[in-house]
């Protein structure tokens, strides 16, 4: 059995830790800058990526988080645990909205 609620793709951010406060500003801003390339599933675990710019970064989080939304919508139909009804509105409601394109 497999887990496929993990829908918290996001761009990467600086934390700020209490082992950090003997580094410089200059490093924790490089650290920030960085880390707006990234995309991770959560403040601490490593990046899967690193995107060609930040706007692309947050794109491909949506799409990471779009793509663990359909597959437990799929999941639940193919488990008989709904009648699709959730999946077809979801679809639809997405291509309604806008896309965006993550590299200006």
């Amino acid at each position: 059995m497999f887990d496929n609620s993990h829908n918290t793709w996001r761009q990467g951010r600086f934390i700020e830790l209490a082992s950090y406060d003997m580094r410089s500003p200059a490093w924790k801003d490089t650290q920030r800058q960085t880390e707006a390339y990234l995309v991770r599933s959560s403040p601490r675990q490593n990046a899967i990526c690193t995107a060609c710019t930040p706007c692309a970064a947050v794109w491909i989080a949506e799409r990471l988080n779009l793509a663990a939304d359909l597959e437990r919508l799929v999941t639940d139909f193919a488990r008989g645990e709904t009648d699709g009804q959730k999946l077809k509105d979801f679809i639809r409601s997405k291509e309604q909205s806008p896309a965006r394109n993550p590299v200006p």
